[in-house]
């Protein structure tokens, strides 16, 4: 081995073997979210994502029982990142209830913004494989859960978080031609009409009156 091979090997001198098996398990982490998110779940095979990871294919089976236990893990990585930022948004907004929606609208927004892999793990890929799929309906029904807690009935929770989701692929995919601002302004505004939120006084607008058969 030559000198400069051994510089770039990285050294586990004192390192646990738990803390090596968790920093290899996030190494085919890391390659199955980049695989997945540029070139889709079905690119994310063993031996790419072990060739990625630079990692023997012995070290996947250390950590996950087939491709489709990555697929999952990879999706609820990345969903508990955002689940992470959506929380520390509403709590920088308090009791604002215009605030929280713009706040949550804004985070979404920025979170795959930034990295565009994000995305389409999330609201692309994740449809594509029954397993992951089955969490990202666990997810979806966290999601409703925390919409619903503000004062807005089932049916418009779900016409909004879908249609946000909706309207962030189109985004994502170049379809809306929007900047980043312009899209959180023109969401928020939407999500507040749905939801039946003032936006000056931040509390929710009368309901119109039912009209009599």
């Amino acid at each position: 081995m030559s000198s400069s091979e051994a510089r770039t090997r990285p050294s586990w001198a004192g390192v646990s073997a738990e803390s090596r098996r968790a920093a290899r398990r996030a190494q085919l982490l890391d390659a199955g979210f980049d695989l997945v998110g540029t070139e889709g779940s079905g690119a994310a095979t063993v031996r790419a994502v072990c060739r990625q990871a630079g990692l023997n294919s012995r070290y996947f089976y250390e950590n996950f029982a087939d491709v489709d236990e990555l697929l999952v893990a990879v999706y609820d990585r990345t969903v508990t990142e955002l689940y992470a930022e959506l929380a520390a948004a509403s709590e920088l907004a308090g009791d604002d209830l215009v605030g929280r929606f713009r706040a949550g609208i804004e985070a979404s927004v920025r979170f795959v913004d930034e990295d565009r892999r994000r995305g389409r793990v999330l609201f692309v890929e994740a449809r594509g494989n029954a397993r992951v799929d089955e969490h990202r309906l666990a997810a979806w029904q966290v999601l409703l859960a925390e919409v619903r807690r503000d004062p807005m009935t089932p049916v418009r929770a779900v016409m909004l978080a879908g249609g946000f989701t909706s309207v962030l692929v189109e985004w994502l995919d170049g379809r809306l031609d929007v900047t980043r601002d312009e899209l959180i302004d023109h969401a928020t505004d939407t999500t507040l009409e749905i939801a039946g939120i003032d936006p000056g006084a931040g509390r929710p607008r009368a309901a119109p009156p039912r009209r009599r058969a």
